[in-house]
């Protein structure tokens, strides 16, 4: 057995295309090779690492199967994530994390992140999002993931802190840049150290504060209470890793799969239109309603924010499926792929959020939020809040896009849609 094949690229030529017409890349590659191949992308200075160079993209739902169920001390989802994300990713954290470790973590943040504590939360984004949907300017093009950056904000606020008041609503706006198409590693490292700073303060002051426990307690409050099994509570360092990670990463994805969401919807007039029906014979309260759920999925299925989910480094020779990967190569799903395949989602490349209606979740073959025992554990939060603003912009606002584009454009490390998308509001519904 031997590592998936992979296009004739050099390393410069496959790290140029990678980095600049990714999307075209991996359509090439796949017309070639129907479940996984290699590339050529380097280390990035991760050798000390183990890092060899080789990349590894799967999109096979057999081979995503082994990958999520092999044994940790084989291949390593956080020592990948360090390669991946760099000095961006607090060590503690529990994306850097690996094995046990991982797993008690993973349980510790996952309880706090119930469905309490996510509907009290998104309870708390309906009202800001209906303030902030009242206030947008009407008859000029505005750009959408600005806005839907200030609501998904706030929701991670909401989900840390409890609901916050205007002045921890300042501090942490004013800290973190919302716009990261030009955001350079000089700005993101000075803006990481000012939340840091924040952070810390906000810990400190909680520290000295009674910790309510039931069911309506924030984030912050549960971690502060947590311990691990020897009854070990968690320190200021980790409750920091914890809080900076949920922070900056869930507020940045779920607003720019908001974007994609958005403008997905208003390219399609028989879902848009389907979909305000729904909302209206609903309510003004329901939020979990079958289409927009679907709407959501399929959404979420067609626009990967990121060309690579679930990535891990393989530590020994790995045998997946008929290949053997090598020590030190990184392997990733990719959802770009996987998520157009003709054999899990007919018609794959079109729209049609009818496909997840009737209870089909397409689970072995849909994974948006990755897949096994390192699924991102704000998956019910991310997807709440989705269908909790989604309802409440298209119950207030009607809206079209400026331009027909849906190009992906490179927005930091996330891809959104051109524009944000650019719309025009026609109409406002109070």
């Amino acid at each position: 057995m031997s590592q998936p094949a992979g296009p004739s690229l050099t390393s410069e030529e496959a790290i140029h295309a990678y980095f600049s017409t990714p999307f075209d890349l991996l359509d090439r590659c796949a017309l070639l090779y129907p479940d996984c191949f290699t590339l050529r992308l380097g280390t990035f200075g991760t050798e000390h690492l183990g890092a060899n160079g080789d990349w590894v993209f799967v999109y096979e739902p057999t081979l995503l199967g082994e990958l999520y169920r092999a044994n940790t001390d084989a291949i390593r989802a956080g020592e990948a994530n360090r390669v991946l994300f760099g000095e961006v990713l607090r060590p503690h954290c529990i994306l850097a994390l690996d094995g046990e470790a991982h797993q008690q973590r993973r349980r510790i943040v996952m309880a706090g992140l119930g469905k309490s504590q996510v509907a009290s939360a998104t309870q708390h984004v309906r009202g800001f999002a209906q303030q902030r949907l009242a206030r947008l300017p009407h008859g000029e093009p505005i750009s959408l993931l600005p806005v839907m950056q200030e609501i998904a904000l706030e929701a991670n606020l909401a989900a840390l802190f409890g609901s916050p008041n205007e002045a921890l609503r300042q501090r942490y706006s004013g800290a973190i840049e919302t716009q990261q198409a030009t955001a350079t590693a000089e700005s993101s490292n000075r803006m990481l150290a000012h939340l840091s700073a924040l952070l810390r303060e906000e810990i400190a002051r909680r520290r000295r504060m009674p910790i309510r426990l039931d069911e309506q307690a924030s984030l912050c409050e549960h971690l502060m209470h947590a311990t691990d099994p020897s009854g070990t509570p968690l320190s200021d360092d980790d409750l920091l890793d914890e809080l900076l990670l949920i922070l900056i990463a869930g507020f940045h994805t779920t607003a720019v799969s908001l974007a994609w969401a958005v403008a997905w919807i208003l390219s399609h007039p028989e879902v848009h239109a389907r979909l305000r029906l729904e909302l209206a014979a609903a309510g003004s309260e329901a939020e979990t309603l079958p289409y927009l759920a679907a709407v959501v999925q399929e959404s979420l299925r067609l626009s990967p924010i990121m060309v690579t989910a679930g990535v891990r480094l393989v530590k020994e020779d790995f045998d997946l499926g008929p290949y053997t990967l090598a020590a030190g190569t990184m392997v990733a799903n990719c959802p770009y792929l996987l998520h157009r395949r003709e054999d899990l989602f007919p018609q794959a490349r079109t729209f049609l959020p009818d496909r997840f209606l009737g209870g089909s979740s397409k689970a072995s073959g849909f994974t948006p939020f990755g897949g096994g025992n390192r699924k991102c554990v704000g998956t019910l939060f991310a997807i709440r809040e989705m269908e909790t603003v989604l309802a409440t912009l298209f119950r207030q606002v009607n809206m079209e896009l400026a331009s027909p584009a849906l190009a992906p454009i490179l927005e930091g490390v996330f891809y959104a849609p051109q524009g944000g998308p650019q719309v025009y509001l026609s109409s406002f519904q109070a």
